[in-house]
């Protein structure tokens, strides 16, 4: 019973998140609305938690995405996935934890292979089904990605910074001062 009392907390978190990026953060005016709350969150589950967490975080995610999309369903699931699976790699290989530029580099990592990955399957959705709407890369599609961006890394920065309230185990600084004996 108390196995499953544990999975109340995680579905409610889930469903929450998502009824906010879906219904709230799609309402924002200009440049707001682009904000990937799900991934910064990611972000910070992959940075705070173990890889199998981060990929039950993810698959939560990525199913009630999919859920609520118009497109192939899958596409959601599979590009939070592999965009978790990828970002903990670098973090784990080439930065060190829990500091404000591990996180900032992260989440643009995480945004970069998002984006890439859901709209390449999109992309290729699209051709398969001989639909009309073909993934566009001009200039009015970059620009939106790069407000995308702008926005989950002022976020990040505003998640990190609360992290540090909370804990004094993550800390803003990009080097660790170490006295030299």
């Amino acid at each position: 019973m108390a196995k499953y009392l544990k999975i109340i907390p995680f579905i409610l978190t889930i469903g929450l998140v998502v009824v906010i990026q879906i219904a709230f953060i799609k309402g924002l005016p200009s440049w707001l609305q682009y904000l990937n709350a799900v991934l910064v969150i990611m972000v910070f589950i992959i940075g705070l938690q173990s890889l199998s967490k981060a990929l039950k975080w993810a698959a939560g995610f990525g199913l009630v995405l999919d859920v609520f999309s118009f497109s192939l369903f899958g596409i959601f699931t599979v590009s939070l996935l592999a965009t978790t699976i990828l970002t903990w790699f670098v973090l784990v290989n080439f930065l060190t934890n829990r500091s404000l530029y591990s996180f900032l580099a992260a989440t643009i990592f995480a945004t970069f292979c998002f984006e890439v990955l859901s709209n390449i399957m999109l992309y290729f959705y699209r051709i398969f089904f001989s639909l009309e709407n073909f993934v566009g890369f001009d200039r009015y599609f970059i620009s939106v990605k790069i407000y995308g961006l702008i926005i989950n890394l002022a976020v990040a920065i505003v998640v990190f910074y609360f992290l540090t309230i909370l804990s004094k185990r993550y800390k803003p600084v990009f080097l660790n001062k170490e006295e030299n004996i």
